[in-house]
This record gives structure tokens, C-alpha cells and sequence, in this order.
């Protein structure tokens, strides 16, 4: 199968956001552990806030279990199983989730 590219930052994070487990994160659960307001988030993850901070980047990141580096920029960052869980990998196909293969089709 072949996988989404996630072109955006926002497209990033609603992602990783989406393919947590057991169930997805919310946009409002993500931002208050974030410590910003769901509509910062919103903003944040449809584009309209093209540069934030590196401290709410770094944040997201880590609640996230991504790197903060993959976030920004996209691409092959760190380590496969760690910083992009939804995407199949060619020795194991069985690690995405329907939820997490729905969450990546559908950004």
C-alpha cells in the first residue's frame, strides 16, 4: 500500500494525532495538554498559523511520540517505528491500524 505524503505540518500532526492508540486524540485533548486553545491548534493544524512557536512544536511532539524534527519537516526523520506509526513498513506489514490507515487517507 502505498502511503499519504503528509506535506504540511498541520497534515502532520493531525496524523500522528489521529493515529494514536487506543483511540485518537481529539483536537481539544491534544490542545490542552498542549497548554493552548483549541482554536491555536485548529489554526495551527489547517495552516493559518504558518510558523508557531518551537516550545509548542517540541510540546506536541512529545505527547505525541514523534519527533519534533519529522513535525517540521517531514520526510524520513529518526527512527520509522517510533516517528510515524501509521505508515506500513516493508518488513512488517501488519503494523497499521484501520484506524491509523483511515486517519492518514483521510487528512
Amino acid at each position: 500500500m502505498a502511503t499519504k505524503v503528509l506535506q504540511t505540518l498541520g497534515q502532520r500532526i493531525v496524523a500522528a494525532r489521529l493515529a494514536q492508540t487506543p483511540r485518537r486524540m481529539s483536537q481539544r485533548a491534544l490542545a490542552t495538554k498542549v497548554g493552548i486553545s483549541t482554536k491555536s491548534l485548529n489554526q495551527i493544524e489547517t495552516g493559518e498559523t504558518l510558523d508557531p512557536k518551537s516550545s509548542i512544536v517540541r510540546r506536541i511532539s512529545e505527547i505525541l511520540g514523534v519527533s519534533a524534527d519529522w513535525l517540521l519537516k517531514g520526510g524520513s526523520q529518526g527512527s520509522a517505528d517510533t516517528d510515524r506509526p501509521w505508515e506500513e513498513h516493508e518488513d512488517d506489514e501488519s503494523d497499521m491500524s484501520p484506524q491509523a490507515e483511515f486517519a492518514v487517507n483521510n487528512v
